[in-house]
């Protein structure tokens, strides 16, 4: 009873204080958190104007919180933080309740299957030759992709730039798949 002061707290209160502070709150040195009001209107990007530096007051452990210019701001600029270093969309939308259509953490690590690829290119109708015919099996060896291989999927383009229309694809799963839909070896460039 003397947790809330008396007031009657229900689960759907509790959980909106929970995400409240947990959307809000900023990670301190050793796991704490702290609520900074005003520097929590800023938005998240991955290539922020502002940065949030603790600067310690004195030797007991003091400190101050500020919000610092890390590139040119004008008058009217919407001021962006970044509000982690590796988050990928699925922390994005459970902590802040957003995704970014840009965000360079955002890629799946898949396992080259050949057998997987077979079945796609039995079902899509595409040639009826197999990936385990010579020439196609040298292409791969050339491609430096065998069974298990790690591929990447999503993520950042080299410079730096991803696009909602253009979604970062190791280009040896693009290759593999120019190489399912050929016939003939003369039609590899």
């Amino acid at each position: 009873d003397g947790t809330f002061e008396g007031l009657k707290i229900d689960m759907n209160a509790l959980g909106w204080g929970m995400a409240a502070v947990l959307s809000r709150a900023f990670s301190l040195s050793g796991g704490e958190r702290a609520m900074l009001p005003l520097i929590d209107l800023c938005n998240h990007s991955f290539t922020p104007n502002c940065k949030v530096k603790p600067k310690p007051l004195s030797q007991d452990g003091g400190f101050t919180i500020d919000l610092d210019s890390i590139l040119d701001i004008s008058k009217g600029d919407e001021l962006f933080i970044k509000y982690g270093k590796s988050l990928t969309n699925d922390d994005l939308l459970l902590d802040y309740g957003f995704v970014d259509e840009n965000n360079p953490n955002d890629s799946i690590d898949l396992a080259f299957n050949s057998e997987f690829l077979e079945m796609a290119r039995v079902i899509s109708g595409l040639s009826h030759s197999s990936l385990q015919e010579t020439w196609r099996a040298n292409a791969l060896n050339v491609l430096k992709i065998a069974q298990g291989d790690t591929v990447k999927i999503g993520g950042q383009r080299m410079g730096g730039t991803t696009s909602r229309r253009s979604i970062p694809v190791d280009s040896r799963i693009r290759a593999v798949s120019r190489l399912m839909a050929i016939d003939d070896p003369s039609e590899m460039k």
